[in-house]
């Protein structure tokens, strides 16, 4: 007797409407690294080094993001890792970090990432990645 580990298929449009959410949120990611690149200049250098890791995170997010909408239903825990690291950056700096600078910027963008993907995760079936044994 064979049992399936297929996870769940949401109906095509939704897919391909989560996989387009993902794409511009790479993008969006990618389009990043050039407000990163001239911070990296006009840090001092007591920041340069932030500066640096926030560059170098953009790419990482960005191929995370195409990561999963490649394959949405494959990778449990990553939706839910990036959604709580998005949503809690953008509470913080509309709060506790609200008078820092850039803090307005982080806020929003941040906040609307979460939006995105928790809006992709849902439309993906992201959720059902946990129904699918690892090997």
């Amino acid at each position: 007797m064979q049992h399936s580990t297929t996870a769940i298929e949401p109906p095509f449009p939704r897919q391909r409407i989560a996989q387009v959410l993902l794409i511009l949120a790479a993008i969006g990611a990618m389009a990043s690294l050039t407000g990163a690149s001239n911070a990296i200049g006009t840090a001092d250098n007591a920041l340069k080094i932030t500066a640096v890791h926030d560059f170098l995170s953009f790419p990482v997010y960005g191929a995370l993001f195409l990561l999963l909408a490649w394959k949405p239903r494959a990778l449990p825990g990553l939706w839910e890792i990036l959604i709580a690291q998005k949503a809690i950056l953008s509470i913080l700096a509309f709060t506790i970090y609200r008078d820092a600078d850039g803090a307005t910027v982080t806020a929003v963008s941040d906040g609307i990432l979460a939006l995105v993907l928790t809006v992709a995760y849902i439309l993906s079936g992201g959720y059902t990645a946990w129904r699918t044994p690892l090997r």
